[in-house]
């Protein structure tokens, strides 16, 4: 099966909540997404699959993230990384 490849923004945030409040700006990305899927088909008595027995099993994002972070960028960034309050 295909692995799907998902394009990028071209931003990176951190936030406290579920929106990014803080945006980076970075250079390069091979971020993808690898999916697997369960296929409950196995002892139907057909060889014909059905879709509604299909299950999503395992999602993982991988790759690297490539950016030249500012003094100000690194002030932001390091203390949510490390999880400290900031200052």
């Amino acid at each position: 099966m295909p692995v799907p490849v998902y394009g990028d923004a071209g931003q990176l945030g951190v936030g406290t909540g579920s929106s990014a409040t803080t945006r980076f700006n970075f250079g390069r990305s091979t971020l993808a997404v690898d999916e697997q899927f369960i296929d409950c088909n196995e002892n139907r008595g057909t060889r014909s699959h059905d879709i509604a027995l299909l299950r999503q099993g395992n999602r993982r994002v991988m790759g690297q993230l490539e950016f030249k972070p500012t003094a100000l960028d690194l002030a932001t960034l390091l203390p949510w990384a490390l999880g400290g309050t900031g200052g």
